[in-house]
Order: structure tokens, then sequence, then C-alpha cells
């Protein structure tokens, strides 16, 4: 079965977001998301897609965890991607990864501050409280965004406000608000 997500803009600047069966029915999904939150998932899509196939195999997926430090065996991502696509353990195409996303993404309560720390735990892999030249060029190559040596500089020189060539949380913190 094909399908393709499409989205309609209402007055509040928010879209409806619709999966669009080869048989061209709609079917609305929960929320109204805006068109910057459905650009952003669909370049999540597009990043743990990483062969380009329009689907995220299994082996994907587990990739996307493992690098961020999260250990989930094969045959739980198998059940994940089984349960969660129309064609099995095939791999889930963008639309079913809407579908399966954005219920988790709505009923989770969102606490700026606990995302804020994940995302700076996401960087720090050595788990020191810091934030060093080499975390943040890997972080952002794993993201599709690698950074020149140039750009790292400037990027570090800006969020390193005590200039000990690391960014702490709470420099991480200043820079994102």
């Amino acid at each position: 079965m094909s399908s393709s997500v499409s989205s309609t803009t209402n007055k509040k600047t928010k879209s409806k977001l619709f999966l669009k069966s080869k048989s061209k029915m709609e079917i609305p999904l929960p929320k109204p998301w805006s068109d910057d939150e459905i650009k952003d998932l669909r370049a999540a899509f597009a990043l743990l897609d990483k062969n380009s196939d329009g689907r995220i195999q299994p082996c994907e997926l587990q990739h996307m965890l493992t690098n961020f430090g999260i250990s989930v065996p094969e045959h739980h991502i198998l059940r994940i991607i089984e349960r969660a696509s129309s064609g099995g353990t095939s791999g889930l195409t963008e639309p079913e990864f809407f579908a399966w996303i954005l219920p988790l993404l709505e009923t989770e309560d969102t606490n700026p501050e606990q995302d804020l720390l994940a995302a700076f735990q996401v960087f720090d892999k050595d788990k020191n409280g810091f934030i060093t030249r080499d975390e943040l060029k890997t972080a952002m190559e794993l993201m599709g965004e690698p950074l020149e040596d140039s750009e790292l500089d400037q990027l570090i020189s800006l969020a390193d406000l005590d200039r000990d060539g690391q960014i702490d949380y709470s420099e991480f913190s200043r820079m994102l608000s």
C-alpha cells in the first residue's frame, strides 16, 4: 500500500496532518502541527533513512539508537517496526513513521528543562559534564550537519563563556535559550 503525507493550513498557521493512502483516503492525525514541526519530523525521517530508500529499516533505527547510547536488542527493534509498519519488518515509510511518532510526542509531558538536559547528554558522550570539541564534532556529524574546523571553533568560542575550551551545561543552556 503506497501512501503519502499531506497537510492543510488553517488561519492559525498550524497544519492539519493527513495520511493519504493510494485510494486517496485522508486519515487525520490527532492534533494540528505547525509547518516547522512537520518539517522537523520530515528531517528526522530523512536522517534515519540512511540509504534514502524511503523506508526506515530496522538496522537504521538500531544504528541511530546506538549512536545515542541506547542499547535495544534487535528483536525489540523488529517488534517496533512490525507494529508500526503495514509491511511487517521491512521498514517504516514516512507516513507510517508519522503515524507512529506523533502519538508518542502528543502523550509525552514536555518539560523544556528536561529536554535541554537530554540534548546536552546526547552531546556529552563521556558523561563528564562537558561537551568537548571532539564530542561536538561527532554529534553534529551524527545529526547530518558536519562542521568545518573553523565553524566548530566559532561555535565553541560563542558558547564557551569561561574560556576553558569546552561547553558545560550552563553554557549550553544559555546558548540555546
